[in-house]
């Protein structure tokens, strides 16, 4: 019996790791990157000034800084970054986060993907709270 109510916990908490949080969860549509391409200027304007992904300059003692840290654990493997936006964004706020991840995609190597099964991801999340 014991046994048995080890295996139902264990059941329950992986339930509960795998369970989406309110609003839900998930990667971007083909619908969300059409209707980027349709978005007012405003909100497809580049940050003002140089924007260079691989931008660097002097650091600290005369070295060089880079944006991208050298150690290799800390790089997204093969550049893909797993991703899942949470599923209180309107349908426009979706639309701007695709814009947003087709400016990086167009500048960089980092190519966004919608989360599988990756233990490490980026969860994108509205703040409303904090504005």
């Amino acid at each position: 019996m014991t046994f048995l109510i080890i295996i139902l916990n264990v059941l329950l908490l992986n339930s509960l790791s795998n369970a989406n949080p309110v609003g839900g969860q998930e990667g971007l549509t083909d619908e969300d990157f059409k209707n980027a391409e349709t978005l007012p200027e405003e909100y497809k304007r580049q940050p003002k000034g140089k924007w260079n992904i691989d931008n660097h300059g002097d650091g600290e003692d005369g070295q060089e800084a880079y944006n991208v840290p050298r150690d290799p654990y800390r790089k997204w493997p093969g550049a893909r970054v797993p991703y899942v936006v949470d599923g209180r964004y309107t349908s426009t706020e979706r639309a701007i986060i695709a814009q947003a991840i087709t400016n990086i995609q167009a500048v960089s190597c980092v190519r966004f993907v919608p989360r599988t099964s990756e233990v490490d991801y980026i969860y994108i999340t509205p703040d409303y709270e904090n504005g």
